[in-house]
């Protein structure tokens, strides 16, 4: 009987698509601080932020649906030259670091009456 923490490869089966729900469920999350971000401008009247905040959304809104890093990586196999989750990682960090840059922009402008 084997041990309980050695690996048996017939766990592995579904690991592609785990981590395809997880890459979908970061970008919901990415979609849905930009959608509150962008409504949150609106009645602040922050305008520039608005379309920042637009621009954000429909970006990660086209990765979720037309580029979908989740049929990717479950549809088809990786090739050499092709960029790797590295890649769908630094575009998730960067999508996250905006709307992070953006809503502490609303946050100060709201506090300091700017913009």
């Amino acid at each position: 009987m084997p041990a309980p923490h050695s690996a048996r490869p017939d766990l592995y089966g579904a690991q592609p698509e785990r981590t395809a729900l997880a890459w979908q469920r970061s970008l919901l999350s990415v979609q849905l601080g930009s959608v509150l971000l962008t409504l949150t401008a609106v009645r602040e009247q922050a305008w520039v932020l608005v379309i920042l905040g637009a621009a954000l959304t429909t970006a990660v809104g086209w990765w979720l649906l037309v580029r979908g890093p989740a049929r990717q990586s479950v549809a088809r196999p990786r090739h050499v030259g092709r960029p790797g989750p590295a890649g769908g990682l630094l575009r998730l960090v960067v999508a996250v670091s905006l709307l992070g840059t953006l809503g502490v922009t609303l946050a100060l402008s709201r506090a300091f009456g700017a913009l």
